[in-house]
């Protein structure tokens, strides 16, 4: 882990506020987690992070690598959340493809200029040209709202499948989604959905993670919840003693049709 941090639980504002002090500088925090288990903040959880970097003078940093450039069907989603950061970082779908990163302020706190922090391709024409088409795209308030639709489509029909699984969740927002299957059932899902040629990610063993291109058509989500389900339902990904008939099923393909 990066040195010079002191550690909280994630949703923990009570650890949090015993770790910052004075001496704190920043609070940095993914809004959604994402490599954690697409994890939601708790009610209240990051209005009180804002409030305590507020009381010590300390900037609040949203790590938006994962959940921004549109993923939960906003811009960033501190955006639908009520709370805005002093600072956030941004990748991986700011640049549709295109390897890029990058750090954005509120203006009092953008300490660096041109020149004080570079590297051999840092701010490359191409990955800018690429940002530049890419935020083009996903600013536009119908393209984020067909996002927040099918996001909705998606974690309904997750919420059926996980009915099927006692202790199943379902966590996240938009088109960053996570179904915890637990330990025993969530590797045998994710194996038999990579034979049928799907992909899905696995996160610490016990989490399917959904984060499909922005651009998803309805019709590759009913593929993929099918054989999701699918998948599910077969024996060997079953805890023993369960039923898994036919009426979720018949549930499952209503929520998405």
């Amino acid at each position: 882990m990066l040195p010079g941090f002191a550690y909280a639980p994630f949703g923990d504002l009570g650890a949090a506020k015993v770790a910052v002090g004075p001496q704190t500088a920043a609070v940095l925090v993914e809004p959604i987690q994402g490599e954690g288990g697409i994890n939601d903040a708790p009610e209240g959880f990051l209005r009180g992070l804002r409030d305590l970097c507020d009381e010590h003078g300390a900037l609040l940093i949203f790590d938006e690598v994962q959940s921004g450039a549109g993923r939960t069907g906003h811009l960033y989603a501190y955006q639908g959340l009520g709370v805005i950061p002093d600072v956030l970082t941004s990748a991986k779908g700011l640049g549709g493809g295109v390897p890029v990163g990058a750090v954005l302020a509120k203006e009092e706190y953008a300490a660096l200029t041109p020149g004080n922090h570079g590297s051999t391709f840092g701010g490359n024409p191409l990955a800018m040209a690429a940002v530049k088409t890419v935020i083009e795209v996903i600013a536009d308030p119908v393209f984020l709202e067909e996002v927040r639709f099918k996001g909705a489509i998606l974690k309904n029909a997750l919420k059926l499948i996980a009915r099927r699984v006692p202790g199943a969740e379902v966590r996240g927002e938009g088109l960053l989604l996570g179904l915890d299957l637990g330990p025993e059932v969530a590797p045998k899902v994710f194996d038999q959905c990579l034979k049928e040629g799907v992909l899905f990610n696995i996160i610490g063993g016990t989490t399917i993670r959904l984060a499909p291109p922005l651009t998803v058509t309805r019709t590759e989500i009913r593929h993929a919840l099918d054989t999701l389900r699918t998948a599910v339902d077969t024996p060997t990904s079953a805890p023993s003693g369960i039923s898994l008939g036919m009426p979720a099923a018949a549930q499952l393909r209503a929520a998405v049709a």
